[in-house]
């Protein structure tokens, strides 16, 4: 292969996974949008003589502003993830301490002995990527679960590819979302690193709400 393929190839994956970023960011309708399509749409059916009530607006804040974040970065089939390194408990790399499931369930892999005692291990790729994306990652079945990041007090452990650097943001080095949206587990992303960070308490949440259904 040559380099100059290489490097085409590199730039090819840097501007798909920009885009990627791009549109995590952006996957939710603005709520203040939202609320004026609805009351538009209400005139139009009652006409403009009939009183229509006042729809109740709702504003969605950005992230309590930051001086500095140290978070961990890890890698999941291609893209970089950050967790707060005040929401990791450990981080675990032997696969000594992984049981895998012997009938998965969505989501789950297996369980982890961690500090905390047994962690579940999360798919995480299925959890983040889109569906086409995440059963390429997952399309070899004996590939190599691990290295793992155990959040919080130890409940739940995401399964990586690699565990990056402990790097220190500032505030104004992530772009944080500021509307609800089909992906609760953002809160925001870091572009100079191109990297999604993640909302820990949403993503904790949306798996407790998950594995109890």
């Amino acid at each position: 292969m040559s380099a100059s393929f290489s490097r085409a190839r590199l730039m090819e994956q840097g501007l798909a996974l920009g885009a990627y970023l791009e549109e995590l960011l952006n996957d939710a309708t603005p709520v203040a949008a939202t609320v004026a399509a609805g009351a538009a749409t209400q005139l139009s059916q009652a006409g403009a003589s009939d009183p229509v009530a006042a729809p109740a607006t709702q504003s969605y804040e950005p992230a309590p502003a930051r001086d500095r974040l140290q978070v961990r970065v890890f890698e999941v089939a291609g893209l970089s993830l950050a967790v707060p390194v005040a929401r990791v408990k450990e981080v675990v790399t032997s696969q000594s301490r992984y049981t895998p499931l012997s009938d998965p369930v969505p989501l789950l892999l297996g369980v982890l002995a961690s500090a905390a005692g047994e962690s579940r291990v999360v798919d995480t790729a299925r959890l983040i990527l889109p569906q086409d994306r995440s059963m390429q990652a997952g399309e070899n079945p004996g590939r190599q679960v691990g290295p793992f990041v155990v959040l919080d007090a130890g409940h739940w452990a995401l399964a990586c590819a690699r565990i990056g650097a402990v790097i220190e943001l500032q505030d104004s080095d992530v772009r944080w979302r500021t509307a609800a949206g089909k992906r609760p587990w953002l809160a925001g992303t870091v572009m100079k690193q191109m990297c999604a960070l993640l909302d820990i308490d949403a993503l904790i949440g949306l798996l407790d709400d998950r594995m109890a259904r």
